[in-house]
């Protein structure tokens, strides 16, 4: 049972139920009847558009036989004897292939001879002869605008027989004009036919073929301008299920020059294409066998498609499939806004309604809405700012005005503690209580080198600017890591991460974090160099382990953070990092979790003030994937040295240093000297025992 409703909302619901369910109906009916209305579209279009592609492929089509037959008809009234003399052709094949949009139009005869014109993809128009003269090999001439040959553009080496190739042979089988297989044209690697037909002698006997080439991108060329809807396409297809051409710039031809590869369409990179060819043979049966036009739909993508497939002929024997597809969502985007401009006109009946049944008391239901909002984000620790609307009523602006406060306070109390903390104990209703609770973590200290000198030189106002700079920069890198940033001490910053919250491979992480800010500390240094700042150098120490994690201090004032060995030696690291020459030191702990994804420097062998166990400490450089040869080659040195001064081969340690004279390498260098002239006790075991920080 439904409390606490006021008449008000009652009312509004009332009202809004009854202009909902009105606006619904009449829109449920104008959607069925537009979507009618696009399948009928839908349908006219697509037979519209094949009808049209098939009616302008065929006169692609019709040309190269027209072309043969216009051929022969000059070579009959013009009385030449096509065995005899083909160069007597050549301006009636150069002047005939201007007028015409194909490739190539030739002959071929009994005795061996050919005599061709082509037009380049230039525009150019060239000759071609095979005689005698020639060596029956084919010689390719440049024109003048008068179709006379002018030099030289090519000599085949090798003979060739118009009597062999398969157009020739075809036409002789049958007799009459035919149309070759589709096949990939040798000079320019497209697809392209042939239209062949015998010219008789007066006895009745084939002695010469005309031939005629047209080349597929053409027809794909006229394809790409035809507009169907706005983004729909259209593509030809063999009984086969091979391409042929199509409105779309995906290949037709795959393979190369020597052994090129026809496509399937149901193959093509085009997904629309692949799609509806794979529907069509579960649709309209076999393709060799259609005829009737038939109306598909398929979906690509999640997106639906009108397909129309029809059937065409041409003469001699070429049958090709049509094939249009075009988005459903083309048809559909005005009905689309037209249901959009209903849902409008409905809400804002719905606005209007509520209106005239709640304005006597939006005054009061909007402002204490913001506050209930307001009041929601601040219980999820979320501080930005929001606008506040003036409420006629003077308490409810005094509450407002608290809220605010309110958030101004919380925002500067979000700068001392860590926020995510804060936002845990306000999801879970928890008061912050002392106590320790124990977690792996791994800590992250670092410190500026030269730091005193560097307050000594700078005034105060350039000071602050300067580490307000360094610190803010270095502390994004830990933050949007999920880090909790400890404190700051001076100049010197304490993170850690996987506490409060998880953080998978926080080693890593925090290995990552310190390349990071050295990088970007690095270029922040240009940029303080141009601005007459001082250069700051920092180091870090990194250490993972167990410690404990909680509030730690009095129930009056109290600190979030860790306590634990593993702070005292991240803290050891960063100090000894000075005394390597290293700008980032990590413990063995560390390097076991990281060495997969970083590559990284065996340095030393410590153990540190304030602690018994020794640990090896490790310089990392970079992840694998960014490491030079050069640093590949240190880290191989690096180590087997470091090897090497384990096992107390120290004339070999220094043997692999050679050419290395970083700090870190020199200290190891020069130990090793001191140790062969008075070696190490029996039980040595490698640590050195640093005495600083």
């Amino acid at each position: 049972m439904v409390k606490n409703l006021s008449i008000r909302t009652a009312l509004v619901l009332l009202l809004t139920v009854q202009v909902v369910a009105v606006g619904g109906l009449t829109g449920w009916f104008s959607l069925r009847s537009g979507n009618q209305a696009v399948d009928a579209v839908a349908a006219m279009l697509g037979r519209e558009v094949g009808d049209r592609v098939e009616h302008a492929v065929e006169r692609f089509l019709d040309a190269p036989h027209l072309l043969n037959q216009l051929n022969a008809e000059a070579i009959q009234l013009g009385g030449l004897d096509p065995l005899g003399r083909p160069e007597a052709l050549e301006p009636i094949f150069w002047h005939h292939i201007q007028h015409f949009d194909v490739a190539l139009t030739y002959q071929g005869n009994a005795s061996r001879e050919y005599v061709g014109a082509r037009r380049l993809s230039d525009g150019s128009l060239t000759l071609s002869l095979v005689n005698e003269s020639t060596g029956f090999r084919n010689q390719r001439w440049a024109t003048n605008n008068r179709g006379e040959r002018t030099s030289v553009l090519k000599h085949s080496e090798r003979v060739f027989d118009p009597t062999e190739r398969p157009w020739y042979a075809a036409a002789v089988a049958a007799d009459g004009p035919i149309w070759t297989p589709v096949y990939a044209d040798f000079s320019s690697l497209v697809l392209g036919i042939t239209a062949a037909q015998p010219v008789h002698s007066a006895d009745g006997d084939v002695v010469a073929v005309l031939a005629t080439d047209l080349l597929f991108d053409q027809i794909g060329a006229w394809l790409r301008t035809l507009k169907v809807g706005e983004t729909g396409l259209v593509y030809l297809i063999e009984p086969s299920g091979e391409l042929v051409s199509s409105s779309t710039q995906t290949p037709v031809l795959l393979g190369t020059a020597d052994e090129p590869v026809r496509v399937l369409a149901e193959q093509s990179t085009h997904p629309v294409i692949a799609a509806t060819a794979r529907l069509l043979p579960e649709a309209v049966g076999s393709l060799a066998d259609l005829r009737a036009p038939h109306e598909l739909r398929a979906f690509v993508d999640g997106h639906e498609h009108y397909v129309h497939v029809q059937s065409f002929e041409q003469a001699h024997g070429l049958r090709w499939l049509v094939v249009v597809a075009v988005p459903r969502a083309d048809f559909t985007a005005q009905l689309d806004a037209n249901a959009r401009r209903t849902f409008w006109l409905c809400l804002l009946a719905v606005v209007v309604a509520a209106l005239v049944g709640g304005w006597l008391t939006r005054l009061i239901t909007r402002p204490l809405e913001a506050l209930s909002l307001q009041m929601d984000e601040i219980s999820r620790f979320e501080l930005e700012s929001s606008t506040l609307h003036s409420s006629a009523f003077a308490e409810i602006n005094v509450i407002q005005g608290s809220l605010v406060a309110m958030k101004q306070g919380l925002r500067s109390f979000e700068k001392y503690v860590p926020s995510e903390l804060v936002r845990i104990l306000l999801r879970e209703r928890q008061e912050a209580v002392l106590g320790l609770k124990p977690a792996s973590v791994t800590v992250y200290f670092s410190d500026v080198a030269g730091f005193t000198s560097i307050t000594e030189a700078l005034p105060g106002d350039q000071l602050v600017e300067l580490m307000s700079e360094y610190l803010g920069e270095m502390s994004i890198g830990v933050l949007e890591s999920r880090g909790t940033l400890d404190k700051y001490i001076g100049d010197a910053i304490m993170a850690f991460w996987n506490a409060p919250e998880p953080v998978a491979q926080h080693p890593l992480v925090a290995v990552r974090v310190a390349l990071r800010n050295q990088r970007l500390l690095a270029a922040m240094r240009t940029d303080w160099e141009a601005r007459g700042l001082p250069p700051l150098h920092q180091r870090i120490g990194l250490h993972t382990g167990d410690v404990f994690v909680g509030n730690f201090g009095s129930p009056r004032r109290m600190d979030y953070t860790v306590v634990g060995d593993v702070v005292n030696l991240a803290s050891r690291l960063e100090g000894r990092c000075k005394g390597y020459g290293v700008e980032i030191l990590v413990s063995e702990a560390v390097y076991l979790a990281v060495r997969d994804h970083i590559l990284c420097r065996p340095v030393d062998r410590v153990a540190v003030k304030g602690r018994e166990a020794a640990t090896t400490v490790y310089e990392p450089l970079c992840t694998h994937d960014e490491a030079t040869p050069e640093q590949r080659a240190l880290v191989e040195a690096a180590g087997q040295a470091f090897a090497r001064y384990l096992d107390r081969d120290f004339a070999g340690a220094i043997e692999a240093l050679d050419g290395l004279t970083d700090t870190a390498s020199t200290v190891l260098r020069e130990r090793c000297k001191r140790f062969i002239a008075s070696p190490p006790d029996h039980d040595w075991n490698g640590a050195f025992i640093a005495v600083d920080k």
